[in-house]
């Protein structure tokens, strides 16, 4: 299966030319659009091999395919690209870095809980990321886009923290394999883009 079909498999539109264009001569270095408001991707880290802290075959053409899934959803400009400590993280967000030579930077607080971690230490530090996306996003030489890769159990936890327009019902939605949720802080606040 191509990256389109993948695209479309895993439920997304297939990218727009001008999107997907736009969104691949994205070069390291180049300067922020200040015409763009910031954006926020979480996603989960693509199927892993069960095996291994890597990812499944499944996993590497869902990996392969993430450039492709942004730009279907609009998402341009300069990145930062984030991920938790964990392989599967990583290679999650490998092709997009080498593709656009955004380096995936490796954020502690985006790892899963450690089984030695209580629940309250994991929340504060779930918690101190996401009150620091505000000063990010306000920030006026920031990337255009902030890309997080993490686990389940920190994307349930997150969405509970952002300042977002979600109600109870979307903060519960499941995160399957490679899901993503797209932000843009507008007036304040991280609205979710559908």
């Amino acid at each position: 299966m191509n990256a389109s079909g993948l695209v479309q498999a895993l439920g997304h539109d297939a990218p727009h030319s001008k999107a997907k264009r736009k969104f691949m001569t994205i070069e390291k270095g180049q300067e922020r659009d200040p015409n763009l408001e910031p954006i926020l991707v979480l996603m989960r880290h693509a199927a892993r091999d069960a095996s291994a802290d890597g990812l499944s075959v499944e996993g590497e053409r869902q990996a392969a395919a993430l450039q492709e899934i942004l730009a279907a959803k609009g998402i341009h400009g300069t990145l930062l690209v984030e991920s938790s400590p964990k392989r599967r993280t990583r290679e999650t967000l490998r092709p997009l870095s080498e593709a656009t030579g955004h380096k995936v930077q490796v954020n502690i607080d985006l790892d899963e809980r450690d089984s030695n971690e209580s629940s309250d230490t994991f929340e504060t530090r779930v918690k101190k990321f996401c009150d620091a996306l505000d000063s990010w996003a306000q920030n006026p030489s920031r990337p255009n886009c902030r890309i997080a890769c993490s686990h389940l159990d920190w994307l349930e936890a997150a969405v509970q923290f952002l300042s977002s327009d979600e109600g109870d019902l979307e903060r519960s939605e499941p995160w399957p394999s490679m899901s993503q949720r797209v932000y843009r802080f507008q007036n304040g606040i991280w609205r979710r883009l559908k």
